[in-house]
């Protein structure tokens, strides 16, 4: 799979006229997404000019996250954390000029790096501190975005591990 198939399939989805095109188009993306591969294709998408091709793989990030990080080796869940951070300082950097300017891929990333946050049992101090000073290097939007998505995550991630009353808690979430 190359990046150019990845982007026409999300182009279909998002543009194509044909039903059934569109159809085919989100079945693939929805096989593909799930794969080892997709990791990178969603860092492929995010690299698009057109703004919605970036939130289609910002948000295959965050679905990703959210669904397969309790099952990740702690050296993969590293690396993709630390390519997280690396995503979110390169798109500030690219986008400046205000936070109203961040694209919603870049609050999608926001999102998330504080999932991935949560579900590393990083502490609030932690990543606090951690969108502090990515503040000093891209400017307030970005540590206004990651504050922001914090207490989502967290209050997210706790309903999915407490106990419901109808059985033991969830494990995961497709986001």
């Amino acid at each position: 799979m190359s990046s150019s198939d990845l982007k026409a399939a999300v182009e279909a989805l998002y543009r194509g006229a044909d039903e059934a095109r569109r159809n085919e188009a989100n079945q693939w993306l929805m096989a593909f997404s799930k794969t080892a591969e997709a990791w990178e294709g969603a860092r492929a998408l995010l690299s698009d000019p057109a703004e919605d091709v970036q939130y289609f793989g910002a948000n295959m990030f965050f679905v990703k996250v959210r669904s397969e990080w309790h099952g990740m080796p702690e050296e993969a869940k590293a690396s993709v954390y630390s390519g997280l951070q690396q995503l979110v300082l390169q798109l500030a950097r690219h986008e400046g000029g205000g936070w109203h300017r961040l694209s919603a891929a870049g609050k999608r990333l926001c999102l998330t790096l504080a999932a991935a946050a949560v579900r590393s049992g990083s502490t609030a101090d932690n990543f606090v501190r951690e969108a502090l000073s990515m503040c000093t290097a891209t400017g307030a939007p970005v540590a206004v975005e990651l504050l922001t998505a914090l207490p989502q995550e967290v209050l997210d991630h706790e309903a999915q591990v407490r106990p419901t009353p109808q059985g033991p808690a969830r494990t995961n979430a497709t986001g």
